[in-house]
């Protein structure tokens, strides 16, 4: 099973947007995928029509409890979901008190790999023992990065902290998002990033109205404008997630 994060310290940088239309995208190649939402506010739960969990996840860090019992449906074939909890937001609290060790996550995650080939996971913004955790357990991390200082600020801060933590920096690769080609600094980047970068996709992600949408319609963008440009760069970003992976298929 490959573990795909979709991390980045700061917020509003279309993190979720990507993971949902990421997973779909793993799912409709025919890949068993299972995306669990990690942040608090649940957005990816919300466009893909699931209510939150209450504790279950908690009792999944303090007692080992099978996350095989968290997993929900979805509407679309092949795609289930961890579903996000107010409880969340104690995981930090959780790890830190118990002491848990570093490849936590990954002991928890591993009996999913009988059911699934590819788990997405939808990360909070933050650097954190929870944070670690993903980052030490994931075999790609995606950190999608708006074409703009601060963005840039915290980019290099989540690769000082993967060095920090001894966790290689190979696994860390940055796609744009939110790109507006009408804007001078947003050209300047995609042709010429910073150097900081290292190895990025080249794929990019446009700004734009139909992205939007999905909260609206709470659905994936693939299920409702396939055709429309958006679409059809997410669809190239999972074929290049796919290369990263070094595989061709699930």
């Amino acid at each position: 099973m490959h573990i795909v994060a979709l991390f980045n310290l700061k917020g509003g940088v279309g993190k979720t947007s990507t993971a949902i239309n990421l997973a779909w995208a793993a799912a409709a190649d025919g890949c068993r995928t299972l995306l669990w939402d990690l942040d608090a506010q649940g957005g990816a739960s919300y466009i893909l029509r699931r209510k939150p969990l209450k504790q279950g996840v908690t009792r999944a860090f303090r007692k080992g409890t099978p996350l095989a019992k968290l997993v929900r449906d979805t509407l679309y074939e092949r795609l289930a979901l961890i579903p996000a909890s107010p409880a969340n937001r104690k995981l930090d609290i959780l790890l830190d008190r118990h002491g848990a060790k570093r490849k936590l996550l990954s002991k928890l995650v591993a009996p999913l790999a009988e059911d699934y080939d590819v788990l997405v996971l939808d990360c909070p913004p933050s650097l954190s023992a929870l944070a670690e955790q993903i980052l030490l357990a994931s075999d790609l991390i995606v950190t999608p990065v708006v074409p703009a200082p601060l963005s840039a600020n915290a980019f290099e801060a989540v690769a000082s902290h993967l060095d920090a933590h001894e966790i290689s920096r190979k696994k860390l690769r940055p796609v744009f998002n939110l790109v507006d080609r009408r804007r001078t600094l947003h050209r300047q980047w995609i042709t010429r990033p910073p150097k900081g970068f290292g190895r990025r996709f080249e794929t990019v992600l446009p700004a734009a109205a139909v992205v939007e949408q999905m909260s609206l319609r709470r659905e994936p963008l693939g299920e409702f404008a396939p055709r429309a440009p958006a679409s059809e760069a997410f669809q190239r970003l999972w074929i290049e997630v796919l290369e990263s992976l070094q595989t061709k298929c699930c």
